[in-house]
């Protein structure tokens, strides 16, 4: 049987182009579960509920949840390195940004250090939605 060679990628416009994404989201959405189910981070616990989030997926945007240590941050960016030899996709760490929630500064610093992408404060948007902001304050609308 004859091998044949990949030589370009899909045409922009392509009517498989969005079904072809949506596989290999679904493929690093599997992969997230998988490491928080093995321990290599943990997400947030929904109040009243054994249930843990990891991950948010919309598209081509991603919000991942774990602890504020640096174990946690390697495992993820870990995960991530997975996947983009995997997928053959790269990640744009010029576009991520780490928020912290309920920790200090140093760390955060410390944290944003080690993957090498942007801090980023509250409050902030998140695809047009306001995130942060004080309910029905001036700055939410």
């Amino acid at each position: 049987m004859d091998k044949f060679r990949i030589s370009r990628g899909l045409r922009q416009g392509y009517p498989l182009s969005p079904l072809l994404f949506n596989l290999v989201a679904e493929g690093l959405s599997v992969l997230l579960e998988r490491a928080a189910s093995l321990g290599f981070f943990h997400g947030i616990k929904v109040e009243n509920d054994d249930t843990q989030v990891t991950h948010l997926q919309f598209t081509d945007d991603l919000i991942i949840f774990y602890g504020a240590s640096a174990t946690q941050v390697q495992n993820v960016k870990r995960v991530m390195w997975c996947f983009e030899l995997a997928a053959g996709l790269e990640l744009n760490l010029n576009k991520t940004s780490l928020f912290g929630i309920n920790i200090e500064e140093a760390t955060l610093v410390d944290l944003v250090a080690k993957i090498r992408v942007s801090a980023a404060n509250f409050p902030t948007t998140y695809l047009g939605l306001p995130l942060g902001f004080q309910w029905n304050s001036l700055g939410m609308w």
